[in-house]
């Protein structure tokens, strides 16, 4: 562990073992659920979209902003990817949690040495809720337990984790919804990082998007895919944009590091724009090119290392995961939805 980041910073410290436990038994549920073939995810298993964007930082940042990736004003290619966040490829109608990941191309400066990705690379991982279940990683294994564990399991990761984060629990048990349109939520890190030596935030991207979307009387498996495709299809009026936030920890007590079941209430601050232009994403080179790519919170600059036990698993099991996927790669072209 870095010494002048005891929070947990980069480099993370080595995987403990609960997260030992957490990866080899998400390794078995891949093998139950897929067998030989698995081309898919163990979360977030269903893409919506995969779209290619711009990300802007912001020329009119103030000093403390201007930090590893913000330093300077730029543009860069970028990829997000929208999704829902069950193991299955499930109805767009079910609730779930919905992800959006960003991966930045081409950032200049020093990764962390946790980055797997490709050099030059900064991800950004994000999901509707505002929390990050189970809060610590000494209950991670109990959390995998509820989500994809037999009866047994469940019911006593249940107990386990409801009797410790109470109050985080029933918080990040509102954000499993059904939502009209994946352009309009709000999505958040829910787990902290770093902002350069000796400061740490938490992420934020708002939809520049007015909401006016509603639910379908009858939803379709994928309209949620199909909505996007119309709201960025070539003939659409305007390009989409989320703004970036970073939320920083004034205090230790209220904004925990190492719990990432609380929600910090402090101010955010804008540092970037993700630029969505209008584009056909529902091809079957975009699906390939989505099947190969991974994300993970350790993909990143040393001035936004990830930080705490939530996150140490995070990166470690994001890593094993995907190099477990992508050694299969004879399915990895298969296009199974438009």
């Amino acid at each position: 562990m870095n010494p002048s980041n005891p929070a947990g910073g980069c480099p993370l410290a080595k995987i403990d073992a609960t997260g030992k436990k957490v990866i080899s038994f998400l390794k078995e549920k891949v093998r139950e659920m897929y067998g030989d073939e698995r081309p898919y995810r163990i979360f977030h298993a269903k893409t919506i979209g995969l779209v290619e964007a711009e990300f802007i930082v912001e020329d009119n940042l103030s000093s403390h902003l201007r930090v590893g990736l913000f330093a300077s004003p730029g543009r860069y290619k970028a990829w997000v990817r929208f999704t829902n966040s069950s193991a299955t490829i499930s109805p767009d109608k079910e609730k779930a949690v919905r992800g959006m990941a960003i991966k930045i191309m081409d950032v200049p400066g020093t990764p962390c040495p946790d980055h797997t990705g490709d050099p030059g690379t900064q991800d950004i991982v994000l999901s509707n809720s505002r929390s990050f279940s189970p809060g610590s990683g000494r209950y991670a294994l109990s959390a995998v337990h509820i989500l994809l564990g037999n009866l047994i399991q469940k019911a006593a990761g249940a107990i386990r984790i409801f009797s410790r984060y109470f109050r985080g629990s029933l918080l990040f048990l509102k954000y499993p919804i059904v939502t009209p349109n994946i352009l309009e939520e709000i999505y958040y890190s829910g787990t902290p990082y770093s902002f350069g030596e000796g400061r740490r935030i938490k992420w934020r991207a708002t939809p520049g998007k007015t909401i006016t979307s509603v639910l379908p009387e009858q939803p379709n498996y994928d309209f949620l895919r199909k909505r996007l495709a119309i709201d960025l299809a070539e003939n659409a009026k305007d390009a989409v944009e989320f703004g970036l936030f970073v939320q920083f920890q004034q205090s230790e007590r209220t904004e925990p590091i190492d719990d990432s079941s609380v929600v910090w209430k402090t101010p955010f601050h804008r540092v970037a724009t993700i630029r969505i232009p209008r584009q056909r994403f529902t091809t079957p080179e975009r699906w390939t090119l989505e099947a190969g790519m991974c994300f993970n919170p350790g993909n990143a600059l040393v001035e936004h290392a990830p930080l705490g036990t939530i996150n140490r698993i995070r990166v470690e099991a994001y890593r094993e995961m995907a190099k477990d996927r992508l050694s299969h790669p004879a399915k990895i072209g298969r296009y199974p939805y438009l």
